[in-house]
Parts: structure tokens; C-alpha cells; sequence
């Protein structure tokens, strides 16, 4: 893995944690889709 993915990885990472904690009353499933990769992340 090069410096720059694994950057570009934890950026991604940071991004979606600060969007559930901001937005955690309101979000209970997030789905994002890309090519044949899909996440999904399911809150309690």
C-alpha cells in the first residue's frame, strides 16, 4: 500500500466517523455503493 492510499484511506475513515457522531440521532443505517464494493454501517 503507498503513502498516499493509506492517507486517502484514513481520511475516508476520519470523514464517515465525524458524519456519524455529528448526525447520530438522526442516521441509523448509512449505505454507500461504489462499483461492486458496497458499506454499509448500522448504528444502535
Amino acid at each position: 500500500m503507498t503513502k498516499y492510499t493509506l492517507i486517502g484511506l484514513l481520511a475516508v475513515c476520519a470523514t464517515v466517523l465525524c458524519f456519524s457522531l455529528i448526525f447520530r440521532e438522526q442516521l441509523c443505517e448509512l449505505n454507500i455503493h461504489r462499483g461492486n464494493t458496497v458499506v454499509q454501517v448500522t448504528l444502535a
